[in-house]
């Protein structure tokens, strides 16, 4: 017999499933949160009333593209759902841990099943209606994916914004970015001579549409406010980093790439 209790603070029932009693999990499996909506966790709900630290923005941008927010009733008891969630592969619930500390919460980093990944993910939700609120007025917002537009702060900051967007230590990192498709991804490389370059896929067809900031046909955009965003640090880089790119179907800029058995380093 399963003697362990529920993890919810301050409930004694014996654990029935995913570390929860059997009252928890089935709030979870009706409301997709076992506290129902209500904010019963410890966290600080007014971290993101202000962007003015390096962490703040790094946050933000790290939720922009990998957050999920959501808002509103759900179930037959209208609980109310004002969360922010964040899954990872498992490999990275360190981060996670990092995000919970910087947020002061309490919730925590549970191990999921994940079908898309062998080893499972890594998720963590916090529930706070001002916490959404502010994450809603900085363009972080339910279905962000289509509607999400990028941050405008001090240009101390703005760095550490589009560094949390990509996430990474800058010599290799692949990035989801919804813009042409919901799968679509890019990549940077930091080469030793080279510098910063950037690799943006189908996000880019043009050098001109990074230029002038000129979004593709919309039969070919999933996410037009994605792709846009995709422009926006793209010229955020090229302007800090002196960064390049390589777009997917210019045929002068293709021209102008070297060819095996050149390269760049």
């Amino acid at each position: 017999m399963n003697q362990r209790t529920c993890t919810i603070p301050r409930c004694p029932d014996l654990v029935h499933a995913r570390d929860w009693c059997k009252a928890h999990y089935t709030r979870w499996r009706r409301h997709g949160d076992p506290l129902g909506g209500r904010h019963n966790y410890a966290l600080d709900d007014g971290y993101f009333d202000s962007i003015d630290t390096e962490g703040k923005a790094y946050w933000l941008g790290f939720i922009t593209a990998d957050g999920c927010v959501q808002t509103g009733t759900v179930g037959a008891n209208g609980w109310l759902r004002n969360q922010l969630s964040v899954k990872l592969k498992e490999s990275d619930a360190g981060h996670l841990e990092k995000l919970k500390s910087a947020l002061s919460a309490e919730s925590p980093v549970r191990l999921v099943p994940q079908a898309t990944l062998s080893s499972g993910a890594a998720e963590i939700a916090v529930t706070s209606g001002r916490l959404v609120e502010s994450l809603i007025s900085l363009g972080v917002g339910p279905r962000k994916s289509l509607s999400v537009q990028p941050w405008i702060g001090p240009d101390e900051l703005m760095r550490h914004y589009w560094r949390g967007m990509v996430d990474g230590d800058g010599t290799l990192v692949v990035k989801r970015w919804v813009g042409h498709t919901p799968g679509s991804q890019m990549m940077t490389v930091r080469l030793k001579n080279k510098g910063l370059t950037i690799l943006t896929g189908d996000n880019v067809y043009f050098k001109e549409n990074v230029e002038k900031n000129l979004p593709p046909s919309i039969g070919l955009a999933y996410s037009p406010n994605g792709i846009l965003t995709a422009y926006e640090w793209i010229r955020y880089e090229m302007a800090t980093e002196k960064a390049d790119f390589f777009t997917a179907h210019d045929p002068d800029a293709f021209k102008a790439m070297k060819k095996a058995p050149e390269f760049y380093d």
